[in-house]
């Protein structure tokens, strides 16, 4: 049906990225400031790792060890992720609300890694801190935008 192992392997990339794509294309409609709109973006990828809790795995599994998939799929998707991210602080940076001497593009990739930690140490990180992953990762993206907020 789909041609192979390849062929079903990239469609199952290719759904499951699209989900985060589709993240991404959402965020960028909305009209909110710069730190709502990170809210938002969390908020966002939360859901979609619980409802698709092997999407972490698909895109390590692509970093750490890239397929064919990998220029074609995940390099494109991360550089929509980074790119938006990046954006989104960059205004921040412009607006006042962030710190003027904040590199966007490595903000960016930091707030990624905030977000997605919890959910690469899974089940270890729920086992270890018994809460429900959302208060942690709330509270270090409240810790993340202290950070590079102008007014701490």
């Amino acid at each position: 049906y789909f041609g192979g192992k390849k062929e079903l392997y990239f469609y199952i990339l290719s759904t499951q990225f699209e989900v985060l794509v589709s993240i991404v294309n959402e965020m960028q409609q909305e009209k909110l400031a710069p730190k709502e709109k990170i809210h938002h973006f969390t908020h966002q990828i939360i859901a979609a790792h619980k409802k698709y809790p092997y999407l972490i795995r698909l895109v390590m599994g692509e970093i750490i060890n890239p397929t064919d998939c990998y220029d074609t799929i995940v390099k494109r998707v991360i550089k929509k992720i980074n790119g938006f991210l990046s954006d989104c602080i960059q205004k921040g940076i412009l607006g006042g609300e962030f710190n003027a001497d904040i590199d966007p593009t490595g903000a960016a990739i930091t707030l990624v890694g905030i977000i997605n930690f919890y959910f690469l140490t899974w089940p270890l990180s729920q086992e270890l801190l018994g809460k429900e992953v959302d208060y942690y990762i709330e509270q270090s993206l409240s810790h993340y935008l202290q950070g590079i907020s102008s007014t701490r």
